[in-house]
């Protein structure tokens, strides 16, 4: 019989990556974890796979720390310990100023406790990115400031906590089209950061702009039923490109069509299936999640979750894949 070990290393990351890669960025503290993408119960199936995978888990995932305190942030870096310096990509909020006053900005303490622990921890940290509302939210204090002098001290101020993390290669900070100025742009520009743009999204959901051309042929035709979407240029992907490095791929969904197909050795099929139905929905982070739903391990080595419908569930995703080499 097949042993996981006789699969090709090629093989056995896609299966990791089937496992353990999420295309939104994880939030360790959030209740309404995203468990129907990941399935890190496969870390407890020997030290072989948990040596393999812990790295990709870490290290190929975005994390939110969005939501989090500056002691929830230590927090869970302790708790993972030294596979925080495994992870590469952050998500925090725009540092927080106060006192925005010429040769008297300050940045926050919470602000300031967060870097902290990230640039004590993440010693590989390659990506930071600003969140979008909370950099608006910066954005409209330095605007209405309307101080040159004062927004550039605010600024530089910040990039001084972004530099002080080593390892730091991209800062990505996310704006509205229509956000800053001018001025404030080019600042952010000229300190090495991205600036990553994004279209204002009104209450009824739309983020695009129709022409007057039509709106007439709505009115004269009624809606457009058309489903040819050939002329629609926009990149979902979203990549970027910034100063301090080089062009910053989006994360990669392994369940992207140009990556289901998967050239399996047949006499591997089973094995495939075995690994991931060991592999259960339990919390990455119990105690970052929930502390009263911690489970233990049962004596048959998988944990006490819904394991059949787990099951059920991930028999459906190996089949939903382009196993031809099954057949």
């Amino acid at each position: 019989m097949a042993n996981f070990r006789d699969l090709p290393s090629e093989l056995r990351n896609r299966i990791y990556e089937l496992c353990l890669l999420h295309q939104e960025p994880i939030d360790p503290w959030t209740h309404h974890y995203p468990r129907q993408d990941l399935t890190p119960g496969l870390l407890l199936a020997n030290k072989t796979i948990h040596r393999e995978a812990n790295p990709l888990l870490y290290a190929q995932n975005r994390f939110d720390f969005t939501s989090a305190a500056p002691e929830d942030v230590a927090s869970f870096l302790g708790t993972i310990g030294h596979n925080a310096e495994y992870i590469r990509h952050i998500c925090i909020n725009f540092p927080s100023l106060r006192h925005l006053e010429p040769g008297n900005v300050a940045l926050e303490e919470g602000s300031i406790g967060i870097f902290a622990h990230i640039q004590s921890r993440c010693a590989n940290l390659s990506t930071l990115t600003t969140a979008l509302n909370s950099t608006n939210d910066t954005v409209l204090q330095l605007d209405a400031l309307d101080h040159p002098k004062t927004v550039t001290e605010a600024l530089t101020l910040v990039d001084t906590c972004f530099s002080a993390i080593l390892s730091l290669q991209y800062v990505i900070v996310q704006v509205y089209e229509d956000g800053p100025s001018g001025y404030i742009k080019s600042q952010m520009e000229n300190l090495g950061w991205t600036v990553s743009e994004t279209e204002y999204v009104d209450e009824w959901g739309s983020e695009r702009s129709f022409d007057d051309d039509y709106w007439n042929r709505v009115d004269r035709d009624g809606w457009d039923d058309d489903d040819d979407d050939d002329g629609d240029s926009y990149d979902i992907d979203n990549d970027i490109t910034g100063p301090r490095g080089l062009r910053e791929p989006a994360s990669r969904n392994p369940f992207e069509p140009k990556n289901r197909k998967m050239l399996f050795n047949p006499s591997h099929r089973n094995l495939v299936l075995r690994i991931l139905r060991f592999s259960t929905s339990a919390p990455l982070w119990p105690s970052m999640v929930s502390r009263s739903r911690r489970q233990q391990p049962t004596p048959s080595g998988g944990v006490t979750w819904s394991i059949d419908s787990e099951m059920d569930r991930l028999e459906g995703r190996a089949s939903s894949l382009d196993l031809e080499a099954f057949d």
